[in-house]
């Protein structure tokens, strides 16, 4: 049939577009491919051939050429709702996510009950942090479609992410509801559960999803999770090895299973196990930093991969851990430290608070600063510290590139265990020297104390540093030392870290 027309009107578009569906349903792609081709070249505007043509293209995976197929299809049949639909996530898998947005939105301007096209512009939404946005667009996906259990995964992780777990549990039960071998949502379920001190529950979960499948790292390294949180060590170790023997490069699973080992005395399994770590992932900072400070060997500082990954996993729990378990002082011990030495404190212009954490010693200096800026490495912090609203600002930065993109900004610099993470402090002090406000300028920090002279990393991945050495730098970099007291930092394994705090003065830089 199709080779008694093909002399017929080879010119002719709709024939084009005619025999191109024919070699599709002969099997013949790329058959039918060139004739959708052709077809679009005698006329353009030929919506149902763009959406052939683009639809194959798709199919092979050539997003770049289907995505203006499909926004020519939605041009030209301003009515249908599915080209737009097509132009919309071909512009999502390209990352024109502006595009992407504009057709989504048109695609559901056309049709309101197109649940798919909700979900999706929720989908993106959400990875561009507009949570609220996104939920909307969830709700109204699962309206239209209520037996979805994606739509109901999606807006569970949503509700997550807006720190609202109690609706998030309650969604991905629905999911599991809807599909129980549902493995992801077993796994999600069971963090929710984890976090909420629920850990029996939560253990079921990950087991329920490692039913499913036994291999699911995820779900292993979660088990540890649980096990390690209710101390039973050597069941959480055999976890972390089972997630390691599943997934050989997951550095998370390396990290806690070294931390384990250090932290019971297996000094040498650890320094293996970093070893390890380090053979299946050469990038991973963490193992690096830990296996110098195992075997003794002090660097320059703490790298910010490893004091991101640390802090981003710690930032839950972190204030509540170090106020109860580890009676935490530094924050108070600076603030005394500050108002003993001037009769009458002045009041700082522009203070900025150098890892500021979930903000602890930003609430000490609140009263002390006219505006407060927070800085720190892990977003998890700054979100923690956000929902305290005394910062004027805050930024997730990298504090010595941070310093250097604010000369001459601020008055007051705050650091509160945060030079823990510095062993060399010269290029600290020089970038404070550069963002400081010549006149006047005033650096309030902590360092836990190394008798003798130098700096020095310690086996916990934390540097000290000696009086001496932070005084000598102090001279040679423009700054006097105002103030300094020795002082009972916090606890760690029962005894008191000593550390000392300082007030300098900048005068020279």
């Amino acid at each position: 049939m199709t080779r008694t027309l093909e002399p017929t009107k080879p010119e002719n578009a709709f024939f084009q577009n005619f025999l191109g569906t024919l070699r599709l349903e002969e099997g013949d792609s790329q058959a039918a491919m060139a004739c959708f081709q052709k077809a679009v070249a005698l006329n353009p505007g030929y919506a149902e051939a763009q959406m052939n043509l683009g639809r194959i293209l798709k199919a092979r995976g050539d997003w770049v050429n289907a995505r203006p197929a499909f926004e020519q299809a939605a041009k030209a049949n301003t009515s249908d709702a599915e080209s737009c639909y097509q132009w919309a996530l071909s512009a999502d898998h390209l990352k024109h996510f502006d595009e992407a947005e504009n057709a989504y939105r048109e695609t559901v301007s056309r049709a309101p009950d197109h649940a798919l096209a909700w979900c999706a512009l929720g989908v993106l939404l959400k990875q561009q942090d507009r949570l609220d946005s996104a939920r909307d667009c969830y709700f109204q996906s699962i309206a239209l479609n209520p037996r979805s259990a994606n739509g109901w995964y999606n807006l569970a992780l949503v509700l997550e992410s807006l720190d609202e777990p109690t609706y998030a549990e309650l969604c991905y039960r629905k999911v599991l509801a809807l599909d129980g071998s549902y493995i992801q949502a077993h796994n999600n379920l069971g963090v929710l559960l984890k976090q909420a001190g629920r850990l029996e529950d939560a253990r079921n979960h990950y087991l329920r999803a490692l039913a499913i499948d036994e291999e699911f790292a995820q779900a292993q390294f979660n088990m540890a999770l649980v096990y390690e949180q209710e101390e039973q060590i050597d069941s959480a170790i055999d976890w972390y090895r089972k997630a390691i023997a599943t997934s050989p490069q997951f550095s998370a699973a390396h990290n806690n299973l070294c931390i384990l080992l250090k932290q019971s005395g297996r000094r040498e399994e650890a320094i293996v196990a970093y070893r390890q770590a380090l053979e299946a992932n050469p990038d991973n900072e963490t193992a690096r930093h830990m296996l110098s400070a195992q075997l003794g060997e002090t660097t320059e500082s703490a790298p910010p991969g490893y004091v991101r990954a640390l802090f981003n996993g710690y930032s839950r729990r972190f204030e509540k851990h170090l106020n109860d378990a580890l009676e935490y002082r530094t924050p108070s011990a600076l603030l005394n430290l500050w108002t003993r030495s001037h009769p009458c404190p002045p009041m700082l212009q522009n203070l900025v608070d150098l890892g500021c954490g979930t903000g602890l010693a930003g609430m000490q200096f609140r009263d002390h600063a006219r505006r407060l800026v927070g800085l720190d490495l892990s977003s998890g912090m700054i979100a923690e510290a956000r929902k305290k609203q005394i910062y004027d600002e805050l930024q997730e930065s990298e504090i010595i590139e941070f310093l250097s993109d604010h000369p001459d900004t601020f008055d007051g610099f705050l650091a509160a265990d945060v030079f823990n993470y510095f062993g060399n402090l010269h290029p600290l002090f020089e970038g404070i020297c550069r963002a400081s406000r010549k006149q006047g300028a005033w650096l309030i920090f902590s360092v836990e104390s190394l008798s003798g002279s130098g700096y020095q990393l310690g086996p916990h991945g934390r540097f000290a540093h000696s009086n001496k050495y932070v005084h000598t730098l102090a001279q040679q970099t423009g700054l006097e030392v105002f103030a300094h007291h020795q002082e009972n930092l916090r606890k760690e394994k029962g005894q008191w870290v000593e550390g000392l705090v300082y007030i300098m003065k900048i005068i020279a830089c």
